[in-house]
Formats: structure tokens, sequence, C-alpha cells
């Protein structure tokens, strides 16, 4: 074959960049357009890297006019919570009336859901949305989904093959196997002749908790107006579950109420790690349920139960002291967001440098933790000085702790999260309280 001419490939190369001045969607930056800029702004946004967030994120919507209706959903609740958090609430609800336009043309069905970000919270979702269901959350992708897409299957054998194949295995296998049956419900008759087959009651292990009073609030002034004033409250003595709840501690409830088990969806597939995305509502339910096996008195901890228990009487910033949070001590609050985020998760009762002063673990990370009180931004203002249970009604149940997506400073003792009730999310789980 002859070689193309040199004014032949000019010729080719003049008309290709023709094309491309001609269609601008010829060429485009590929990352700006998939999941993977919403995964990094999240990131900065975890750890609390707000300035470069925001420019990245205000950078991508101005310049990529074609961008994906999702990617620039998933932006746009970002930009609506930093701005929010910064104080400048005019923005945030420029940003969320965009998203609103998004929704409204129905550029998008569902509205990516980022972990430790609830919308309904925003005061521009309310001003926007005006408490209307506007939208609907992506659900994660089933476990059993990722595995059918990521399978690899082996060439196939002929029908022939199998059976001589099936012939040579058959009878050995049937063999063992039924041997292994025989001995096996023996045994088990065996065993378990007589005994009860009631319900597998969770085991938990109780811290107790003295009474007297401690200081409430943000003596740091580090924090948002809800954290003030700092005020005296005292408590009766109570007792609270050393380490956070577990999936198999929940699972006996779901088990004894014949609901399905929840499996871990971690890279770490243990029992002992949190339970997460489960309701304030399934919270109570749990509680209630255990009430009612035990005959003890168990309910989540209020607010000042569950400050009291995290910081002691000594007003510490953090259940370990007032230095910074890191990951030696059980903070996991942004530890390992460059890969998945439940791997990020850990182990119930492991890391004592952690450890609160009554010895009550992970009240800083790992899960945010659900408490009984409704929230009211003022309430600090007029709470009762002994045992408070929080405001009679309202739209928000608080919850405390910080979890994995949190920030350092949300890791603060005296900091207060708030959702609605049916909420669930990736790092929302809880602990209990028992009162005698």
């Amino acid at each position: 074959m002859k070689r193309l001419k040199s004014k032949h490939f000019a010729k080719i190369i003049t008309l290709f960049l023709v094309l491309i001045l001609l269609r601008g969607d010829v060429y485009s930056i590929p990352w700006k357009n998939d999941g993977k800029i919403v995964e990094t702004c999240t990131t900065m946004y975890s750890g609390g890297d707000y300035d470069r967030m925001i420019r990245l994120a205000e950078e991508i919507l101005n310049d990529e006019s074609e961008l994906i209706p999702s990617v620039r959903a998933g932006l746009l609740i970002l930009l609506a919570v930093v701005y929010e958090k910064k104080g400048e609430n005019n923005i945030s609800e420029e940003r969320m009336r965009e998203l609103k336009n998004i929704l409204d043309r129905g550029d998008v069905d569902e509205v990516p859901a980022l972990p430790g970000i609830d919308l309904e919270s925003l005061s521009a979702y309310e001003i926007v949305f005006e408490e209307s269901p506007m939208f609907k959350y992506k659900d994660p992708t089933e476990v059993s989904k990722m595995i059918e897409e990521n399978v690899v299957y082996a060439p196939r054998k002929s029908i022939e093959q199998k059976q001589v194949e099936r012939k040579k295995k058959k009878l050995p296998w049937l063999l063992v196997i039924g041997a292994v049956l025989v001995v096996g419900t023996a045994a088990v008759i065996i065993l378990t002749a007589g005994k009860d087959h009631g319900p597998v009651i969770p085991e938990i292990e109780w811290v107790k908790i003295p009474a007297g009073e401690f200081l409430m609030g943000d003596n740091f002034y580090e924090g948002d107006s809800d954290e003030l004033p700092v005020h005296a409250v005292y408590l009766d003595e109570y007792y609270i579950s050393k380490c956070e709840i577990t999936y198999r501690q929940y699972n006996a409830y779901r088990k004894d109420t014949d609901q399905p088990e929840i499996p871990t969806t971690m890279r770490v597939n243990s029992p002992f790690l949190p339970i997460t995305n489960v309701s304030w509502n399934d919270a109570v339910q749990f509680c209630r349920w255990l009430s009612s096996k035990t005959g003890q008195n168990i309910q989540l901890p209020t607010e000042a139960q569950w400050e009291k228990a995290a910081r002691g009487t000594g007003q510490l910033r953090f259940p370990w002291g007032n230095s910074p949070a890191d990951c030696g001590k059980a903070a996991m609050y942004g530890c390992g967001m460059h890969s998945e985020m439940p791997s990020s998760f850990y182990e119930t009762g492991k890391y004592v440098e952690g450890q609160s002063p009554y010895g009550v673990f992970e009240m800083a990370g790992n899960a945010i933790e659900w408490v009984r009180d409704w929230y009211d931004p003022n309430y600090y203002n007029h709470s009762p000085q002994d045992n408070p249970t929080g405001p009679g009604s309202g739209i928000y149940r608080v919850a405390r702790g910080g979890g994995i997506a949190s920030s350092g400073n949300e890791l603060r003792s005296a900091n207060r999260i708030f959702y609605r009730p049916e909420y669930y999310a990736v790092d929302v789980g809880f602990r209990i309280v028992k009162i005698d």
C-alpha cells in the first residue's frame, strides 16, 4: 500500500480540527462528567475543606454546560450545605432553587444520596421545597446486584462432559453427605433435648453513670448557637451501653420479630460492627423489644445523658480529652475516606485511647448515634435543671457523636445534629441506656 503523502495527511488533520471547532462535544474532560467529581467534592466536604470544595464545584458548574444532570444535582447539594454552614444562606437558597429546577424539568428522577448529608435538615430546603417531598434519594446498589454484574463465568462444558463428570462424583458425595446428615441430626437431637428454644437475648455490657451535676453545652465557644448557653444539669444515676449496638445484637431483635436479618455490607463482614442504616423509629422499636424481653426500662439516651457519658463532669472537648481528633483514638471521621466508605467502620470496643472518662467507647466517630430528644435550637435557654428530656414535640430528632463522614469539629461532645425520625443513613446508628 502506498504511503500517504504529507499534504494528504495535513488535509486530514485540518479536517479533523474543523470538526472539533464545529462540534464542541467531540472532546470533553471525562472525569468531570461522572461520579468522581462528586466523590472528590464529598471527600473535601467531609474533611472540612469547604473553600476548596466551593471553588472546584463552582468551576465545574460554570464551565461544563453539558454536565450529566445527576452530577450537577450532587454538586448543587454539596454547595447548598456548605454555603449554609458558612452562614451564606442566600447563596445556599440559590443552589437549592437550581436543584429544584432540575427536578421540576424531570432531568433526574432520583437525587444521589450523599453520606452524612440530610437535605431536609437545611433551612434552604424548607424555604425552597416548603416541606414538600419533591424528590427521592437514589437507593444504593444491592450487594447481590453488584455480584451479579461483576461475576466472571467459566466457558461452558458440553452436556456429554457434564454427564461423565457427574457419574464419577455423584456416588461418593452422596455417601458423605448422607453420613453427615445422620450424625448431625443425632447430635442436634441429643444436645437440644429438653432445652428451652426461646429467643436469644443480646448481651449488653453496661457502664454505670453516677448521679450528679455537670455543665452541658459548648464551653469552648467553637460550635453553633444551639449549643449555648452552657448550663448546669443534674441527672439521676443510669447505665449506658459500653458500645454502640452491633449487627449481632440488632439482628437478635429482627429474628425474634420475624423480620429478615440485616447483613453487613462492609468489606469486614463482622457481627461486631455498629448497626447503621437504622432510623430513630427503628432504634425505639429495638428498645421496646429489649425492655419487654428483659423486664428492664431500656430507652435511647437523652441528650443530657449522652453528653455526660461522653465528656464527664470536666467539660472535655472530646471523650478522650481536649486534644484534636485522630484515628488512633477510634475517631474514624476521615480515615479510609479515599477508599469505600464502609471500610472505615471498625468493630466496637477496641480502641481504649478513645474512651470517655467513664469508660464508654465510640462516642466520637464510627456511627452517629440517635438520642431520645426532639430538636429545638433554643432549648438550652429554658431547659429544666433536673433530668431534662427535651421538648415535648418537634420535627427533628437529635443525634450525637459524629460519624465516619463527619469533620473533626463535628466530633465534639457538645455538637448537636438533627434529622427527621424516619431518616436513615450509612453512618447513623445508636446506643441505649438502662434506668433502674
